[in-house]
């Protein structure tokens, strides 16, 4: 499983059930990371993959197609999410709702934001993952950098296998937009950074300026989540 035990949220508490994860497949080469990432979440779960088409944005079918042959190449054998297309976005977020993880890029081919990020992290009521590219040779949950706040159970279950370093910092300072986990998560060379759910817009934050993928741990079950006002997606 790249290095750590299976998430599932169920009822606020997290579970050694697989994981049933959902992949968001964007017109970018990153979505192959992030597919990758996906599959050694879900190995023993279920990984399904959707490409919404966003408004103004290229078709994503190639992206997808390649997106499945490398969860094959990865063990897992995923299934495609058709969405209707009518409304992308709700639709995306209420398709999320059957999952525990759901998986999405940080950045496009262009370095622009992955369109998608902001709007997972802010308003999916399951895990998130966001999804960036690794040093060559790093597994994911090789090195947890785990901040104070989210479950203690989650970080002992990303912490099982042997050889796994974890290192818990300290919630982050507001007065510093969450920088100063930024900065420690780099000096702790840290490939995964777990971030708790309790402030979503520090929390996107962090994810956009993270040096390695960044999963915001619920605490809550999707029935418990607050409703928020649905966040833009960009051009």
């Amino acid at each position: 499983m790249d290095g750590f035990g299976a998430i599932r949220l169920d009822r606020g508490r997290v579970a050694s059930a697989p994981p049933a994860v959902l992949c968001v497949v964007e017109p970018a080469l990153a979505s192959f990371e992030a597919v990758r990432h996906a599959a050694a979440l879900a190995a023993g779960g279920s990984l399904a993959l959707v490409a919404p088409r966003l408004p103004r944005d290229r078709s994503a079918a190639t992206h997808l197609a390649a997106a499945r042959f490398i969860a094959a190449r990865a063990g897992v054998e995923a299934t495609v999410l058709h969405l209707a297309g009518v409304e992308p976005v709700a639709e995306l977020l209420a398709a999320t709702e059957d999952y525990d993880v759901v998986v999405v890029i940080d950045r496009r081919d262009d370095g622009s934001p992955g369109r998608l990020a902001d709007v997972a992290v802010r308003r999916v009521r399951s895990s998130v993952l966001v999804s960036r590219r690794l040093p060559h040779g790093s597994r994911l949950g090789g090195a947890i950098a785990f901040v104070a706040g989210g479950s203690p159970a989650l970080a002992r279950r990303l912490a099982d296998p042997e050889g796994v370093s974890v290192a818990a910092l300290p919630y982050p300072d507001r007065g510093f937009g969450g920088d100063d986990v930024v900065g420690a998560a780099r000096r702790a060379d840290a490939t995964l950074l777990v971030m708790p759910d309790a402030d979503l817009r520090l929390a996107a934050r962090v994810a956009r300026r993270a040096p390695c993928p960044v999963l915001i741990a619920r605490a809550v079950s999707a029935s418990c989540a607050p409703a928020t006002a649905l966040a833009p997606v960009g051009a």
